[in-house]
């Protein structure tokens, strides 16, 4: 499990007489302590299954068995689901399919159990009802019956939309997120306890048509993707290896993001991970965002789940 200390260490001025001395404290004063950080993630995929999606489920197939490579190796304890966008009468309708149902790191075989998953056939409705076949999956009845043992109340929920059309339901985006904010509320240190990402049709152009020269701009999952902040990328690409490696580092940010437990002064933070102290970069480093008191962890710098991380920093009211 990622382990995190955070120690403060702040001056002493020490008056005797017209001689005053600063140094350090000899003994530190300590803000929180080495805790069980929570990197659980539900993650659900939400895939178009209509004629033109064969080659793009396959490539999403192989481009995501190093997303689960990733997760396992790095100790995170997730669970992976799979639905489909058709909601008719012979449709999954917001049922998981495969075999297990639910994906973790325990499931035999994993990587082609994924596969096997992934293997959703293109017969589905032309349709595109990516929305409600999400709220269906994550519904309490189904939750409790056919899709049980996948949701967590403590695991960040995150979503991932895959389609060459918008949704049909594209206009009432904000509904399915209110319904996600019920669903899963905000965690404590005031972040979403969900994170949509889409991998659609980002603009109209000749680039990505389908095989009957029809596409749409996926509007409607773009903007769940925006106010959850979460990863847009292209369907219209040769392959969606880039697309998998960006959500996966994504999703680790927020697994691996920390909160301090008070205002630091952030020119005083120094983070180390097992030792090796990490510079302050947004691409392979760290960030700090004052929403949460929070430590983001970027590129090469993302710690994996069992990694001894340490944090020291003034806090403001001290320094001031």
């Amino acid at each position: 499990m990622l382990r995190f200390q955070i120690l403060a260490v702040f001056l002493l001025i020490i008056g005797c007489g017209n001689n005053a001395k600063f140094g350090i404290a000899e003994k530190s004063q300590s803000f929180g302590q080495r805790i069980t950080y929570n990197t659980q993630v539900d993650l659900l995929l939400v895939v178009d299954n209509s004629g033109s999606m064969g080659s793009k489920q396959a490539q999403l197939a192989s481009g995501f068995v190093g997303f689960i490579d990733y997760l396992v190796a790095s100790q995170f304890d997730f669970r992976i689901a799979i639905t489909t966008m058709d909601m008719s009468s012979g449709g999954a309708k917001g049922n998981f399919v495969g075999n297990p149902k639910v994906l973790s790191k325990s499931t035999p075989d994993l990587r082609n159990a994924f596969i096997n998953n992934m293997n959703l056939g293109t017969n589905g409705s032309d349709l595109s009802r990516g929305f409600e076949a999400m709220q269906s999956s994550l519904s309490d009845s189904k939750l409790n019956g056919t899709n049980s043992g996948f949701f967590r109340e403590e695991a960040l929920l995150a979503i991932i939309f895959m389609s060459d059309e918008d949704d049909n339901d594209s206009s009432n985006w904000q509904n399915y997120a209110d319904f996600l904010d019920n669903r899963k509320p905000m965690f404590p240190w005031g972040y979403r306890g969900w994170l949509v990402n889409s991998i659609v049709v980002k603009e109209l152009s000749n680039k990505c048509l389908t095989y009957n020269q029809f596409a749409s701009a996926g509007y409607g999952f773009m903007n769940l993707s925006n106010i959850s902040e979460g990863i847009i990328e292209s369907i219209c690409e040769a392959d969606l290896v880039g697309a998998t490696a960006n959500l996966r580092a994504r999703i680790a940010e927020i697994l691996t993001q920390f909160h301090l437990n008070r205002e630091p002064d952030v020119a005083t933070i120094r983070v180390y991970i097992n030792g090796v102290l990490i510079p302050q970069d947004p691409v392979n480093g760290w960030t700090y965002n004052p929403v949460g008191y929070t430590i983001l962890f970027h590129g090469n710098s993302v710690p994996a789940a069992n990694a001894n991380v340490t944090v020291s920093f003034t806090p403001k009211s001290i320094k001031n």
